[in-house]
């Protein structure tokens, strides 16, 4: 079965995220939740571990390279791994 990963971002990156994955065709599984910032890159773990839910199926999630806070620690209460990603995806993926 394939990975099913969780990516955390903000009200003015949730489009652009979603274009991005569905341009990727990627082999995994996937879903874009915006936890309630404007900002993606103002995300904390405190304020993860706040208003994150609902996680049954998640295998891995994955936040804003920016995200302040400790993960691993993260990572431990919530069970699965929760990393970083690239500070911007649009010099990751060369979109404007």
């Amino acid at each position: 079965m394939a990975e099913h990963i969780l990516f955390l971002t903000g009200k003015l990156a949730e489009k652009r995220l979603n274009r991005v994955l569905e341009d990727m065709s990627p082999t995994f599984s996937w879903e874009v939740r915006n936890i309630g910032i404007s900002v993606a890159a103002l995300m904390t773990a405190s304020l993860i571990r706040r208003r994150l839910a609902a996680l049954d199926g998640v295998d891995r999630v994955l936040v804003p390279g920016l995200c302040r806070g400790d993960l691993q620690q993260l990572s431990a209460e919530l069970g699965l791994t929760v990393e970083r990603g690239p500070d911007d995806m649009r010099l990751r993926h060369g979109i404007a």
